[in-house]
């Protein structure tokens, strides 16, 4: 095993046993909670934040960017935060840092681009109405 490999945090030495792999202390205690909850997302890209995202569960989703791989990141970011702040925040993220696969140019300036999501559920709900408008006329 090579002694070039570092701890979870930057620049922290790993701590290994004698066969050469890190301890089992050094891996709990440098371990990160799984957390589960909305949060705000930076798709970082050769030191440029690229794409500002929402989600609530930021793990399942920055997995879908690995999958997809429509928008190039080497680094990612999260910001937890309540859902019912997460439109808002997102927003001020999009307008401070304007990422290039956020943002498309018009004539007033930066405007920021719906998230598939978000279509994806208003056509959801709007298909819901439609079932339930067709249901009630039939007498369902």
């Amino acid at each position: 095993m090579g002694d070039y490999c570092m701890g979870a945090e930057r620049g922290k030495r790993a701590m290994k046993d004698e066969s050469g792999l890190f301890n089992h202390d050094f891996i709990v205690e440098s371990s990160k909670p799984y957390r589960d909850q909305p949060a705000i997302y930076f798709l970082i890209h050769g030191g440029e934040v690229v794409y500002v995202g929402r989600s609530s569960n930021v793990n399942l989703r920055i997995g879908h960017h690995i999958n997809k791989q429509q928008k190039p990141f080497d680094r990612y970011y999260a910001v937890y935060c309540d859902v019912k702040d997460l439109d808002q925040t997102e927003r001020g993220y999009i307008e401070k840092f304007k990422p290039k696969y956020n943002v498309h140019r018009n004539k007033g300036g930066y405007s920021a681009v719906k998230h598939a999501d978000a279509i994806l559920d208003a056509a959801m709900a709007s298909k819901m109405i439609s079932l339930s408008a067709n249901s009630s006329e039939k007498g369902i």
